[in-house]
């Protein structure tokens, strides 16, 4: 399924002349404006969905405008449209926080606090699958040249449509998507965005810049065409019993349609076709309405330590990682997807890289640069999220089906990869260490538990979790 996205770059420099003359009447742009601070100060306009705040001069202003155009800027996938309509009345609205200082929620939501309104139209015969994204814009930071004094993410406060307020930051591990979901053919959406500094911050945001822009993806709201087949997830009832997706009483889903956050739960077994070659059955561990979360149902890598020595100070998972991405690159059908382990919290669930045997993670026992790759495996607190602690079988089966000796546990099947006596399948690692033993990390026991293992432990592998769009 195609997308395409689209931005306007018709930008030009205006120097900030007078602060106390400022105004946010889109007709004067072309206008002078005239002298604010004593000391210099640049900002962008940009069009229709850009957005530009810049902090400026030891005071808390922030400074974002956006240059109304003559004509609709247009998004075309195949035959649907999404246009971009700045120009009706009461749209395209200047975001104009001239002097503005850090404030409330209440403040930040209020009529007196300018808004950026746009109207998506859906001007196909399709339905309009859309995500509207708060980006970086690198052309401008690198223009600015101000990568190393950026305003901090968690210092932004955002509000959609008057909804709830939140910060820029908490929107980073979902690629900072604010808003997705179906326009259907020939209707429309407006949207008021107001953003504003949020009034805990300190002199840390003094002289801060930050350039951003508002994007907005489209594709036609059409179902992933790689998904084989879906079926209900169920071992408790044995007319419906359905645990590796091969029994006959497997009842089909079409969860996987619906782009509403949760429809398909947890466990829900979805063949996938990873590439042209290869079809592999997954479990779905979080649907967070526009992406499946999933973890294949058998181990991909077999027999690789977590790290492969204890001598180093520093351990983490490079080891199994590396060799989980080598034998999942090819997997074209799957999303690449970026992270920082210790900065990054996958599936919403945490970013701590350390848990304890009390299973609370809320420490880095390491950190690691940028990954990107279109495979990773699980986190300990995605496995205590599906329901598995240190007891024997606390796991859902499906997390230890198909593991050595998984059939005295209540598995349907055991590991059939076995060349010789030496390579066995006891488990799959987690991404997280033990954090009062850094020599040891955590793993998926054949058992149906969360158990702790040496870190050069050979008997262990990997199951490939990947995200795919819905």
């Amino acid at each position: 399924m195609g997308k395409q996205n689209k931005t306007i770059r018709n930008r030009r420099k205006i120097k900030v002349e007078n602060y106390d003359n400022l105004n946010n009447d889109t007709s004067g742009l072309k206008n002078k404006i005239t002298k604010a601070f004593a000391r210099e100060a640049e900002f962008t306009i940009i069009s229709i969905f850009i957005v530009t705040i810049i902090m400026i001069s030891g005071a808390y202003a922030v400074f974002s405008t956006v240059q109304k155009q003559e004509t609709y800027n247009t998004l075309t996938v195949g035959t649907l449209k999404i246009d971009f309509d700045a120009t009706s009345t009461d749209l395209g609205n200047v975001i104009n926080l001239n002097g503005t200082y850090p404030m409330s929620d209440i403040d930040g939501q209020k009529e007196t606090n300018p808004s950026y309104s746009f109207k998506i139209t859906n001007t196909g015969n399709l339905d309009a699958f859309y995500k509207v994204k708060i980006i970086d814009d690198d052309e401008m930071i690198k223009e600015d040249d101000c990568a190393d004094n950026l305003l901090q993410k968690d210092k932004i406060k955002i509000s959609i449509n008057n909804s709830t307020p939140f910060l820029l930051n908490t929107v980073e591990s979902n690629d900072y998507i604010i808003d997705s979901d179906i326009l259907k053919a020939n209707k429309s959406k407006v949207f008021s965005i107001k953003v504003w500094i949020d009034e805990d911050a300190g002199n840390e945001v003094l002289r801060r810049h930050y350039h951003g822009k508002i994007v907005v993806e489209g594709e036609n709201a059409q179902s992933n065409k790689n998904i084989v087949v879906a079926y209900k997830y169920d071992e408790e009832n044995a007319a419906t019993k359905c645990i590796s997706g091969t029994e006959t009483t497997c009842q089909e889903t079409d969860c996987y349609k619906d782009r509403n956050k949760d429809i398909c739960p947890k466990g829900t077994i979805i063949k996938y076709k990873v590439n042209d070659q290869e079809t592999i059955p997954f479990h779905v561990v979080y649907d967070n309405g526009l992406t499946l979360t999933m973890q294949s149902q058998k181990n991909i890598v077999y027999n690789t330590q977590w790290y492969y020595t204890k001598e180093d100070s520093i351990k983490a998972p490079n080891t199994i990682l590396d060799k989980l991405e080598s034998v999942t690159q090819n997997w074209d059908n799957v999303n690449s997807k970026t992270y920082e382990l210790g900065t990054t919290s996958l599936s919403n669930k945490g970013e701590f890289t350390g848990c304890t045997q009390e299973l609370v993670c809320n420490s880095n026992t390491y950190t690691l640069t940028e990954r990107t790759a279109k495979a990773r495996i699980l986190t300990f607190q995605e496995a205590v999220d599906l329901g598995c602690t240190r007891e024997a079988q606390s796991c859902p089966i499906w997390m230890y089906n198909y593991l050595f000796n998984s059939t005295n546990f209540s598995g349907t099947e055991n590991d059939i990869y076995k060349e010789n006596e030496a390579q066995t399948n006891a488990g799959y690692w987690l991404i997280n260490s033990n954090s009062s033993n850094l020599d040891s990390a955590w793993d998926i026991y054949t058992n149906g538990n969360l158990t702790d293992n040496s870190i050069d432990n050979i008997e262990y592998g990997a199951r490939a979790v990947i995200e795919i769009n819905k």
